[in-house]
């Protein structure tokens, strides 16, 4: 994965027993070389839907991601073309939000973000 940040770029390569939680290993990597606050984020699930029926090789497929700080647990889905797309989508969204979360820029939530305090 090759990733800007600040102007500076990052190659990061991981493995892992599927193609979404590689994604999301590889971008920790190269955040963590950046800032090492990334490291409370954890990807604690996904789930990939595929949309249209019949099913063909140009299926929308959605990726629903669930992740932590150990605070708050957040999701968020992406619908694209391709399983690699739309999960780089949502792991790039729910990053997003994590860092919105841990710098108090979410004050409150309505209904389209799932936000639960974890246990």
């Amino acid at each position: 994965m090759k990733v800007a940040i600040d102007g500076q770029v990052y190659h990061s390569v991981a493995e892992s027993n599927g193609e979404v939680h590689a994604l999301d290993s590889a971008l920790q990597k190269s955040l963590q070389e950046h800032c090492q606050s990334f490291s409370s984020l954890s990807l604690q699930s996904f789930a990939i839907s595929i949309l249209d029926t019949p099913v063909t090789t140009n299926s929308s497929v959605k990726v629903t991601v669930s992740y932590t700080d150990f605070r708050y647990t957040w999701h968020m889905a992406s619908t694209q073309r391709s399983v690699p797309h739309a999960a780089i989508v949502a792991i790039r969204n729910a990053y997003l939000f994590g860092i919105a979360l841990s710098r108090n820029l979410i004050f409150d939530h309505d209904q389209s973000c799932e936000l639960y305090q974890s246990q």
